[in-house]
């Protein structure tokens, strides 16, 4: 089920919503908050039933395999060494089980097609349909063992864990949350009073994220489609088209995730429910680094607490911290999709954060500040990081290498430009819709700091206590008022009217 879809808004969501709210009003004390995070499981579960019922038994066996994984981890032996081996064999077999699970919906006929090529073998390809989730629900429980084993959890009811991952608003594209960022809040009784505050802050959440996705993502779409498809098909671009192209589907995926983003979190704060931030203004940034601390924030959070840091981090040498960059930043284009694409992709941008190590480094070692040195230098070093990541994201887009070296080619050493478009993308208009939103991305305040009066996403603060971004202007952030209730209303209708043309989240196929 989308939440850009009929069914979601006018009947899914209102009916969920109205239920959970009567359970934890109406029944009595003793059985109202069991009764209201039951009702959430089940309307979660029907949620992803939506999509492929037969799948949901995957997600109860994920859900019960973990459950009595992550007793058998925590469970205390005593001192004893052989104690100690039990648990750390309990934890080897649930990550393995979780990871062996992920490999074989997800990167199984990749491996077969790898094996083909290297060794001309002809294996048959399994053509497995890749469950809906199954990379966030995957990551999101193996936080849970590996925090079992430290002794970081409690003792949670199956219910609860349930809950915790099959939460309808952040179950199919993220955030991959923390069961300490989770858990108490379901704990809480305030969660389960009706508060008209929740419901209106998650409605204007929700309507942001809506009109970015459909009104914004879906309208840039077939710009980049005509030409990535073009390219596959062997045709190849001009500069202006190639670099269009690139441009259009960066902004297509920038408010895709962002829409996705903000109305995960409005739908869970219609529930009392905050979620940690996933998305942060990333093209306002001006090295990689700082980039993928702002670009699927949980994602990176995960990658830098679980296999970062445990590798070592930085704390081994300056060589073993690149090796381990690169580990990380490979498994991480190599999560986002089953290619060898995905991988090159990874291990480009491993390359621009070791680059910019580097450099800090040698700022460092000159006893020169970090920051960029004034307006010039901060325009050039954001200039070079967005070129770089265009350049990046045509491999994060096309379907083979094929494709993106076809197009790369034209971005980078440009044969003459024919007099006529050699594709027919109608270029000047793709730039007169792309330009301006680039300069909206750079220069207006994001959502987060537009409602920072009223919601702050877990993990989330303005500049002023730290963070990346500064709370937006005084005459800019949200306020409950007749006017930006008007708004927001505008822009609901707006975006339900282009509904019939609704397409799927591009996070939704990773």
């Amino acid at each position: 089920m989308l939440f850009n879809s009929y069914i979601f808004i006018f009947a899914f969501l209102p009916l969920a919503v109205a239920g959970f709210f009567a359970l934890a009003h109406w029944l009595p004390r003793g059985v109202r908050r069991r009764a209201a995070i039951g009702w959430l499981v089940l309307a979660s579960l029907a949620f992803y039933a939506w999509w492929n019922p037969p799948y949901v038994l995957l997600l109860l066996f994920s859900l019960a395999f973990n459950f009595a994984a992550g007793w058998a981890v925590a469970r205390r032996h005593g001192d004893r060494r052989s104690g100690r081996s039990l648990r750390r064999l309990a934890l080897v077999l649930g990550i393995g089980v979780n990871l062996g699970l992920l490999g074989f919906f997800k990167y199984a006929d990749f491996f077969i097609a790898t094996m083909n090529a290297a060794i001309g073998a002809d294996f048959n390809f399994l053509n497995v349909i890749l469950p809906l989730a199954i990379s966030f629900f995957t990551f999101q429980q193996i936080t849970y063992l590996v925090d079992s084993y430290r002794g970081d959890t409690v003792g949670y009811s199956f219910l609860d864990y349930a809950l915790f991952v099959t939460f309808f608003p952040q179950l199919i594209a993220g955030p991959i949350v923390h069961h300490k960022e989770m858990m108490p809040q379901f704990r809480d009784e305030r969660t389960f009073r009706f508060d008209p505050l929740n419901v209106s802050v998650g409605l204007t959440l929700f309507t942001t994220g809506l009109f970015k996705k459909v009104v914004i993502a879906d309208s840039l779409a077939p710009y980049a489609n005509q030409v990535f498809t073009a390219a596959e098909n062997g045709v190849s671009p001009g500069f202006a088209e190639a670099w269009t192209a690139a441009l259009v589907y960066a902004l297509q995926l920038y408010f895709d995730f962002s829409g996705y983003s903000d109305m995960a979190l409005g739908v869970a704060r219609m529930f009392g429910v905050r979620l940690p931030v996933n998305f942060d203004s990333p093209y306002k940034a001006r090295n990689t680094g700082e980039f993928w601390r702002r670009w699927h924030v949980t994602l990176g959070r995960f990658l830098r607490d679980y296999v970062y840091i445990p590798m070592g981090g930085s704390r081994r040498g300056t060589l073993r911290r690149f090796a381990n960059i690169y580990v990380v930043m490979i498994l991480c284009g190599f999560w986002h999709g089953a290619g060898w694409t995905f991988i090159v992709f990874g291990a480009v941008h491993a390359t621009f954060v070791a680059a910019n190590h580097v450099l800090l480094m040698m700022k460092r070692h000159r006893g020169a500040p970090d920051d960029h040195g004034g307006r010039t230098a901060a325009a050039f070093a954001w200039c070079l990081t967005m070129g770089a990541f265009l350049l990046s994201i045509v491999l994060f887009r096309a379907e083979s290498f094929g494709s993106a070296l076809l197009l790369l080619r034209e971005m980078i050493l440009p044969s003459a430009e024919p007099t006529a478009s050699p594709i027919g993308l109608d270029v000047a208009a793709g730039l007169t819709l792309a330009l301006p939103l680039l300069v909206f991305c750079l220069l207006a305040p994001n959502s987060n700091a537009i409602m920072a009066d009223y919601h702050r996403p877990i993990a989330w603060r303005p500049r002023e206590e730290g963070g990346h971004e500064p709370a937006a202007p005084k005459w800019l952030r949200w306020r409950p008022t007749l006017p930006l209730a008007v708004i927001t209303a505008a822009m609901f209708v707006v975006s339900v009217l282009l509904l019939s043309r609704a397409n799927e989240f591009l996070y939704f196929q990773f």
